[in-house]
C-alpha cells in the first residue's frame, strides 16, 4: 500500500487539475490516500524517514491547494468554505494552520486525524 502511495507522491499526482469537476472530487481522493496510508504507515517494513516525508509533503500539499481552490472565488457558490469547517492533519509535523474563511485547522495524532463539521 505505501509503495503505491509512494508512487502517486513521486510523481506529484493530481498537482495539476484543469477542471472544475477535478477540483471538486479530488479532495476525496486525497482523503482516501490519506486513510490509507494513516492506517498503512504505522506496519510498512520499508517506510524510511525520506519516503516518509515525500508521501507526507505531497497529501499536505494537495490537502493545501485543495482548500486554496474553494476558497477561491472559482469554487462553486455552494462549496464555499462557509458552507463547512473542517479539521485534519496528516504526518507528525505537529503544525498548526488556519485556512482562509473556513478556519480549518490542523489537529491529531502523530499519524494524523480529520472531522468534518457541517454548518
Amino acid at each position: 500500500m505505501v509503495d503505491a502511495i509512494a508512487q502517486w507522491a513521486d510523481a506529484n499526482a493530481m498537482s495539476e487539475l484543469e477542471t472544475m469537476n477535478a477540483q471538486l472530487s479530488s479532495p476525496a481522493r486525497v482523503g482516501g490516500f490519506a486513510l490509507a496510508y494513516l492506517q498503512a504507515a504505522p506496519v510498512a517494513t520499508n517506510l524510511d524517514e525520506d519516503r516518509r516525508q515525500t508521501i507526507e509533503d505531497w497529501l499536505s500539499e494537495r490537502m493545501e491547494e485543495s482548500a486554496q481552490w474553494f476558497d477561491s472565488s472559482d469554487a462553486p457558490p455552494k462549496s464555499q468554505p462557509q458552507q463547512f469547517a473542517c479539521v485534519g492533519r496528516v504526518g507528525g509535523s505537529g503544525s498548526v494552520g488556519n485556512h482562509g474563511r473556513r478556519g480549518a485547522s490542523h489537529l491529531g495524532s502523530r499519524h494524523g486525524s480529520s472531522r468534518c463539521l457541517s454548518g
